[in-house]
């Protein structure tokens, strides 16, 4: 339910959607409080149109392939 801001969370997280992402205790403790805002539907689809099994494979795939061509 919170992330700290760093390594690759920005890109993974949408904030007040799925996760809230905090840079000190202070703003952990104040998404803690607000863990309940977030709504279980919303983030599962946000989960399934970016990190399912086949959405991951196929963007796997998609990197494969463009490594290769670069070749």
């Amino acid at each position: 339910m919170l992330a700290w801001n760093c390594g690759s969370v920005p890109e993974i997280i949408d904030p007040g959607i799925t996760d809230f992402i905090v840079t000190n205790e202070e703003e952990a403790v104040q998404a803690i409080q607000r863990a309940p805002e977030l709504d279980g539907r919303q983030i599962r689809k946000v989960f399934e149109r970016s990190f399912t099994a086949h959405i991951m494979a196929e963007a796997h795939v998609k990197v494969s392939e463009g490594v290769r061509g670069m070749s």
